[in-house]
């Protein structure tokens, strides 16, 4: 019953991640990220990546930008990544359904499921992710790389999600488009992460 909710914590998690990454509380115009720093000024880089420049009698310290651990950017990239390698282990995992001497029992939820299920979960949040952070870069073009990085997250995601709905409750039904869904989700999230990486 534990396995249930993992999905759905990390769906809030991401959420709750990129919507503090782009909360209102953000003014670009209080980092003054890009000092101006005056043509006639001289630049002296140090060792450890400091930056000082010297202006006739004054002298300025640019300490170098360093790039936070984790923001939504990364999170969506790693929430897709993750997708992908759960999808994968769903597909490595797969039981064998076709076992004659199980034939009408009922399949029980095992790692293949719980895998597939978080497959679709993660992929779901990787695209709300990437809705969030990268909606003023899609363009109405499909042959536009974001446009189509994000069509494959959709369609991966979508075939995730049918391929966990449709999977065989019983041994012996045969798993058709369930394995076939599963399949072409992994082909379309591989196909997304080569765009973007």
């Amino acid at each position: 019953m534990r396995w249930k909710w993992i999905p759905a914590a990390t769906v809030a998690a991401v959420l709750c991640m990129t919507s503090q990454s782009s909360a209102g509380n953000f003014n670009p115009e209080k980092l003054n990220m890009y000092q101006q720093i005056e043509l006639s000024s001289t630049l002296q880089i140090t060792q450890n990546g400091t930056v000082t420049a010297h202006s006739g009698n004054t002298e300025e310290t640019v300490e170098p930008f360093e790039e936070p651990f984790m923001d939504g950017d990364k999170a969506h990239g790693f929430l897709g990544a993750a997708s992908m390698l759960a999808a994968v282990m769903a597909g490595v995992t797969a039981p064998d359904n076709e076992n004659p001497a199980l034939v009408g029992q009922p399949i029980k939820k095992g790692f293949h499921h719980y895998a597939g299920l978080t497959a679709a979960a993660l992929g779901g949040a990787a695209v709300i992710s990437g809705l969030i952070q990268h909606m003023d870069d899609l363009e109405p073009s499909l042959l536009d790389p974001d446009t189509a990085h994000m069509i494959l997250g959709v369609l991966a995601t979508s075939a995730y999600a049918y391929a966990v709905s449709q999977g065989p409750k019983k041994y012996g039904m045969g798993s058709g488009s369930h394995a076939a869904a599963g399949i072409a989700g992994g082909a379309m999230m591989l196909g997304a992460l080569y765009i973007e990486f």
